[in-house]
């Protein structure tokens, strides 16, 4: 990253997603003031330094994280709102009794070595509210349906069965789309717990279908040519950094774009 960028006193939230990134751990140290992080798909990224670095921060409200090949000491002390894990393959999970809470907490594309063990270390040492986890299988997911959290979403699991959740007292929500459910055991669960809310199929309005996700987005017409380049986007407080194909990039009256050489 451009050394300047460590004068960004005032950056709150920084995507750096899908880079070649190595070390931004002495970078890091210079934005008290970040809440927001992603530094997904950056194999070559020394996390362990990152997270050591980020573990004197008061709170992230977000981490995105991948390709963790091993989660380290100083995770235990890293205080985060919200965690997103991808693409890694857990076997330990290091958060002790002194550790703060993770409320929201996703594995997408995990893989997960003692699931058993890690249900019942989130349980006792994580306290998560929320739990995500997609793009697994149904033999690793079940264990998690055991987890004490307020909502689970499994969505794209190919799961065929919820009939744990039955017996979890504190879960209020259950997104079960994508998956490969029996309508009679979901409406069994259904009457089972009625104070449950279940969503196992998409939102369908009465004249539109199934709602769109992002209704006010238009299509833009393709330019001829394009070419790739570095760019940096500046909205407020917010960057974004990313190899994209310029010609993909919209910029607003408000928004300033620099293209580094």
């Amino acid at each position: 990253l451009p050394y300047t960028m460590t004068g960004m006193r005032n950056l709150r939230k920084l995507n750096l997603a899908h880079n070649r990134l190595e070390d931004i751990s002495w970078q890091v140290r210079k934005w008290w003031g970040l809440k927001s992080l992603d530094v997904s798909n950056n194999p070559n990224l020394a996390l362990s330094k990152l997270v050591s670095s980020l573990s004197y921060f008061d709170q992230i409200n977000q981490l995105k994280i991948s390709h963790v090949e091993e989660f380290s000491a100083d995770f235990a002390l890293l205080n985060v709102h919200d965690l997103i894990v991808g693409q890694t393959s857990i076997e330990q999970f290091p958060r002790t009794a002194n550790s703060t809470q993770i409320k929201r907490l996703s594995f997408i594309d995990c893989s997960f070595q003692h699931p058993d063990l890690l249900v019942e270390q989130l349980n006792k040492q994580v306290f998560p509210e929320h739990l995500m986890i997609e793009e697994g299988n149904e033999e690793t997911l079940l264990p998690f349906l055991n987890v004490n959290v307020d909502s689970i979403s499994v969505p794209n699991n190919n799961l065929k069965s919820i009939a744990p959740v039955v017996k979890m007292e504190n879960l209020r929500y259950l997104d079960v789309r994508g998956n490969k459910l029996n309508v009679k055991e979901v409406e069994h669960v259904k009457k089972a717990r009625p104070d449950l809310e279940i969503m196992n199929v998409e939102a369908v309005e009465r004249n539109s279908g199934i709602r769109e996700p992002l209704p006010n987005l238009k299509p833009v017409k393709k330019l001829r040519w394009s070419w790739e380049v570095p760019c940096l986007i500046f909205r407020k407080r917010h960057l974004w950094m990313r190899q994209v194909n310029c010609t993909q990039v919209l910029l607003s009256s408000s928004t300033k774009s620099l293209r580094t050489p």
